[in-house]
This record gives structure tokens, sequence and C-alpha cells, in this order.
């Protein structure tokens, strides 16, 4: 039986998914643990400071798609609403885990790898997509 490769770009993406988990994550950590902010604003607070790196990091790193300001502005404008519909519906899971009782250490990185699936398909199809 022949070895499977996974794709450098698949793995790039979990590189950068890392990183900008370690920023949300810890954010909502912080926030919820340390600040005992309500709990779905300490997970809208702490996406939202996710946002720019992880903007960057898949834009440049993961698809490298050094494009025009303009181009760059375009793919923003479909990042924002992608972006948002995660923001919903991980503020929904994380806050019906945490009332069910499940740690908001467990709630949080779960609903993260199920939002992860999904928006790694909608990069490469519709926001970074290119002619490779």
């Amino acid at each position: 039986m022949g070895t499977t490769a996974i794709p450098a770009r698949i793995i790039k993406y979990v590189v950068s998914g890392a990183i900008s988990f370690g920023v949300e994550n810890g954010s909502f950590l912080f926030l919820f643990y340390a600040w005992q902010v309500n709990v779905a604003v300490a997970n809208v607070l702490s996406i939202a400071v996710a946002l720019l790196v992880n903007f960057a990091l898949n834009k440049y790193f993961v698809f490298n798609n050094a494009s025009s300001s303009l181009k760059t502005r375009h793919q923003f404008a479909r990042y924002v609403p992608l972006v948002s519909f995660n923001v919903l519906v991980s503020t929904l899971l994380v806050s019906a885990l945490v009332h069910w009782r499940v740690p908001g250490f467990i709630a949080k990185p779960s609903v993260t790898l199920v939002v992860a699936s999904w928006t790694y398909l909608a990069y490469k199809r519709f926001i970074f997509a290119s002619a490779d």
C-alpha cells in the first residue's frame, strides 16, 4: 500500500489555525475565567481578536495570495460574512454547551474544530481562490 502525503496547503492551514486558535482561545479563556465576562461576549470578543491574524495568515501563508490591495479588500469583504456566520454559530454552540455544563475549556475548542472544517473549504473555493 502506498502512502498518501498530506498537501502542504493543508499543513499550513493547520499551522495557521493553531496560531489563530491560540490567539482566540487564549483571549476567550482570559476574558471568561480571569475577567468573568459573559460567555457569549467573551466568545465574540475572542473571535474579533483573532479575525485579523487569521485573515493575514490564510491570505499570505496558506494560500500565498499576494494580490493587489483592491483584491484584498474584496477578499476581506467576503471574509467578514463568513466570520460573522461563524461567530453566530460558534457563540450559540459554545453557549449551549456551557449551559449544559460542558466546561468552557472543552466547549470552545470542540466547536472551533467543527467550524474550521467548513471554513477551509470556503477559503479555498471562494475567498482566496486562485488559478492553481
